[in-house]
């Protein structure tokens, strides 16, 4: 029990806040020739089990901006590991059902991992591609990360992610 208790502890520790900013995108490709003006938002996730949500884009059509922040909770061998990612899926917004606009795997290690000089509290920017649903890259995401020492959320305690706005009070 007591190793348990010290594992937990240990786990704690090593606990980081990973905060990922989506920015906008540029150049999407409209899945349908029914849509009049894309409106778009998009989803983000470490686990899918807790994927998070942009507010919807009205204005921006083909080249949206959400602006929106997302916090994880991740661990330091989460982020060592050169394959861990945020993926995001990109909507349009439909009459019956929305449609994929395109996703993005947003690899860790080639922003934020020790291997490239990541302070704690200083943001990395980057554009990625977007892979739309045929396999074809068509447009641009920008995100940007930042890591931050786990301790310093205490609200967010019990949570594995959450949408700035909820933090903050921001009603949808």
């Amino acid at each position: 029990r007591e190793r348990e208790r010290e594992r937990e502890t240990h786990m704690e520790k090593e606990t980081l806040v990973l905060e990922i900013n989506l920015i906008s995108a540029q150049g999407l490709k409209t899945p349908s020739a029914n849509l009049r003006r894309m409106q778009t938002y998009a989803l983000a996730w470490v686990d899918p089990s807790a994927k998070l949500r942009t507010l919807v884009d009205r204005v921006g059509g083909e080249n949206p901006t959400w602006n929106d922040k997302f916090i994880f909770r991740v661990t330091s061998d989460f982020l060592s590991r050169e394959t861990s990612a945020v993926s995001v899926e990109i909507y349009a917004v439909g009459y019956i059902k929305d449609q994929l606009v395109g996703t993005v795997r947003f690899l860790l290690s080639n922003c934020i991992s020790a291997a490239s000089g990541a302070r704690i509290g200083t943001p990395a920017f980057t554009a990625v591609q977007i892979r739309r649903p045929s396999g074809r890259f068509h447009g641009v995401i920008n995100i940007a990360a930042t890591l931050f020492d786990g301790l310093d959320f205490a609200a967010f305690t019990g949570l594995s992610a959450v949408c700035f706005r909820d933090l903050i009070g921001v009603s949808r």
